[in-house]
């Protein structure tokens, strides 16, 4: 299907409405900003724990893809 004028492009290698399985660390991440809310102290605080690696970034890219399509926009641009 089209993503043509419904917002972000996620495209780069998903198939339409498959999305790959977050890691632990990802879920962690995700549960974290969804339970405490925004604020970027703690978010802050939560990454500086994280290994820096190739992983890692895959996993904070598909927090923001979850982040997206559950349209929690203020935690997206944090």
């Amino acid at each position: 299907g089209s993503l043509r004028g419904r917002g972000w492009k996620y495209g780069s290698g998903f198939v339409d409405g498959v999305f790959p399985i977050l890691s632990q660390s990802a879920q962690e991440l995700l549960k974290f900003i969804v339970q405490n809310g925004i604020d970027d102290g703690d978010i802050f605080g939560f990454l500086d724990g994280l290994v820096p690696s190739h992983d890692t970034w895959d996993d904070l890219i598909n927090v923001a893809v979850q982040l997206r399509l559950s349209k929690q926009w203020d935690a997206l641009i944090l």
